[in-house]
């Protein structure tokens, strides 16, 4: 965008003046989330709350309301109307990640697939189109014989490629948006 205010007489104000409109309080590029809380309730939540879940069976316990009750996790991460400020904020999306990972160990295979599934599939739901291609992607390989436990990582050899939905749906999936994130 800058090449085109440059173009402008009096661009350089036009732009200041439009970033100043959009963001007040200027452009915070950290995350806004505390995962936190979200992770103590996972981390103290019996296997068959964590189960109950997976499946949306349970809807008494901790660990539900922490996730869909008022002011959880999804309340906070739901699509709304934005005027002013950044519509998504990635850092979330990198701070849900590395949660991911520091848990990776501590976590049983249902606690990751729940966070996996319904804390980082419900953000990613809210990409910015352009961005959630370039995740649809990324390819996966797992790594064997590693002293990592043989745990999935990111390789983005190929070139990204803006074509067709066909060509989508032929790329490896990384996005872990299903139909439990959906509210």
């Amino acid at each position: 965008m800058v090449p085109y205010f440059k173009k402008l007489e009096n661009g350089e104000q036009i732009q200041a003046d439009q970033y100043a409109a959009q963001f007040p309080e200027g452009l915070a590029l950290e995350a806004d989330y505390d995962f936190g809380p979200l992770v103590e309730v996972i981390s103290n939540s019996t296997a068959e709350e964590v189960k109950a879940q997976l499946n949306h069976e349970n809807r008494d316990s901790a660990l539900c309301l922490a996730m869909a009750g008022p002011g959880g996790f999804r309340e906070r991460f739901s699509p709304g109307d934005v005027s002013v400020g950044p519509h998504f904020k990635a850092q979330n999306l990198i701070k849900a990640f590395s949660v991911y990972e520091s848990q990776w160990d501590a976590w049983n295979q249902d606690q990751r697939d729940l966070f996996w599934r319904q804390v980082i599939g419900f953000i990613q739901r809210l990409l910015p189109a352009c961005d959630a291609q370039a995740f649809a992607q990324v390819q996966l390989r797992a790594q064997h014989g590693n002293d990592d436990g043989g745990r999935f990582h990111l390789s983005s050899s190929r070139s990204m490629k803006y074509s067709s939905a066909s060509g989508l749906l032929k790329a490896s999936m990384f996005l872990t948006v299903c139909p439990e994130t959906i509210p």
